[in-house]
């Protein structure tokens, strides 16, 4: 594992390996360490190691919140104790991340042509392009609730409506009508998992996982670590640790401010 040197000749131990696939068919997460590389220390003060760990599965943080482990200083211990810490830390507003499986739809190049195009700015060229962009954020954003909506509940819907007429069927048979619409409801349906496989694909970040392996929870995983690791939880300054947006945003801004007065 990270932190922990492998035999002289740089070959991972089979207990290595071994543990590696323990994390892994539990589907466990090693978190890591703020504050510190290495957890224990030998009192001849050369060799390090990071023999204590916080393992948690991968759906723990759905539950409690987002995780962190803080390492903290030691005394006469050769061990460094870790707090794990959890918490509900809201950002603002979500990003806006444009979606590759908008490109497939077949309106979706002319959604874009015409909101280009009836826009009018003046000024400068890069306030016109932002502008531009701005205001063609907001009309994609628009057309994609109103042609997709929340497409897990609209999943869920249309399999409630599938199941309703299924029902129907076996005790009363279906009217023309309703083979046709049954039949319209399993394409809403395909349609509507090929764009959740999609959003997922492009979310997860691995390029050699192909669309339609997102049931996997291998790939479910990847998209909560990569998750993990874009997150901060916490800053450490000349003042000591900093937590929350606020405190960060500030303390971020304050950074830079001073470095490019400097």
């Amino acid at each position: 594992r990270k932190g922990v040197l492998g035999n002289l000749d740089g070959q991972r131990s089979s207990e290595m390996v071994a543990f590696d696939s323990f994390l892994n068919n539990l589907d466990l997460v090693d978190m890591p360490l703020l504050g510190r590389s290495f957890t224990w220390f030998h009192p001849n003060g050369i060799s390090m190691s990071r023999l204590d760990r916080v393992l948690i599965s991968s759906d723990w943080a759905d539950v409690w919140g987002e995780p962190s482990v803080r390492v903290l200083d030691r005394d006469v211990a050769d061990h460094c104790p870790l707090v794990l810490r959890y918490s509900s830390v809201v950002w603002g507003p979500k990003p806006f991340r444009f979606n590759n499986f908008w490109l497939r739809h077949k309106d979706f190049k002319d959604v874009i042509t015409k909101a280009w195009e009836a826009q009018e700015f003046e000024g400068w060229m890069g306030f016109i392009l932002k502008e531009r962009f701005k205001e063609l954020k907001g009309v994609v954003k628009e057309w994609s609730s109103m042609t997709y909506g929340e497409m897990e509940g609209k999943k869920k819907s249309l399999i409630n409506e599938i199941m309703v007429l299924d029902l129907k069927s076996e005790s009363l048979g279906l009217v023309e009508g309703e083979v046709v619409e049954r039949k319209k409801l399993f394409d809403d349906l395909w349609n509507t998992l090929k764009c959740i496989d999609a959003m997922i694909f492009q979310r997860s970040r691995s390029k050699w996982l192909k669309e339609g392996d997102s049931n996997s929870r291998f790939f479910h995983n990847c998209i909560k670590a990569r998750k993990r690791r874009n997150n901060v939880v916490a800053l450490r300054s000349i003042n000591g640790w900093v937590e929350g947006p606020i405190q960060v945003r500030e303390e971020v801004v304050s950074y830079f401010r001073n470095h490019f007065a400097n």
